[in-house]
C-alpha cells in the first residue's frame, strides 16, 4: 500500500524491516524478496546507497539459497545503484560479476544487458574505446538474439559523437 501511494523512501524502510524480521525467522525466501522490493523502492526514490545496501542483503541471501538466477539479476542492480553514485569502479566491477553470472546461466539477453552497462560505466570513466567495443558486443548480441538495439545505437552516437566521428554518429541514430 505504501508503494501504490508513491511514498518510495517510507517503502524501502518497512520492506527493509520486513526484511531484517523473515531473516531473524528464518524465512529467507520472504527475506530475499523485502529486500529487492525496498531496494526497488529506494532505488524509484532515487535513495541509491539504500537500495545498493538493501539489494547487497538480497545478493547474500541469494547466494546462501544456491539461486543463480536471483543473484545475477541482484548483481546487476547493485551495479545501476553503485554507478548511480558515481562508484564507477565498484560498479565496474559488480556488472563483471553479473555478466559472468549470466553467461554461466545461458542467459544472453540478459549478458547484452550487462555489456550495455559496461559500456555506459566506460563511457563515464572517459574510456571511449572500451565503450564502443562493449556496446559492439551487446549490439552483435541483440541483433543474434532478434532483440530491441536503439538503446545500443543511442549510445554508440553518443561515443561516436564525443570523438569528433559525426558522420558514423548519425549512422547509428
Amino acid at each position: 500500500v505504501v508503494i501504490r501511494i508513491g511514498r518510495s523512501r517510507n517503502a524501502a524502510a518497512s520492506l527493509r524491516a520486513a526484511g531484517e524480521a523473515a531473516e531473524r525467522l528464518g524465512w529467507s525466501g520472504r527475506a530475499d524478496r523485502a529486500f529487492g522490493e525496498s531496494g526497488n523502492s529506494a532505488h524509484r526514490a532515487s535513495a541509491f546507497a539504500a537500495a545498493r545496501d538493501a539489494w547487497s542483503r538480497r545478493l547474500s541471501i541469494s547466494e546462501r539459497r544456491a539461486d543463480k538466477v536471483e543473484a545475477a539479476r541482484t548483481l546487476g542492480n547493485i551495479g545501476v545503484a553503485q554507478y548511480s553514485l558515481g562508484e564507477y569502479a565498484k560498479a565496474l566491477a559488480t556488472y563483471e560479476r553479473a555478466l559472468a553470472a549470466k553467461n554461466a546461466l545461458g542467459d544472453e539477453a540478459g549478458a547484452a544487458e550487462t555489456l550495455g552497462n559496461i559500456g555506459v560505466v566506460y563511457s563515464a570513466l572517459g574510456d571511449h574505446v572500451k565503450a564502443l567495443s562493449t556496446f559492439e558486443r551487446a549490439r552483435a548480441m541483440l541483433e543474434a538474439l532478434g532483440g530491441d538495439t536503439a538503446w545500443v545505437l543511442g549510445n554508440l552516437g553518443v561515443i561516436y559523437f564525443s570523438l569528433g566521428n559525426y558522420a558514423r554518429a548519425l549512422a547509428t541514430h
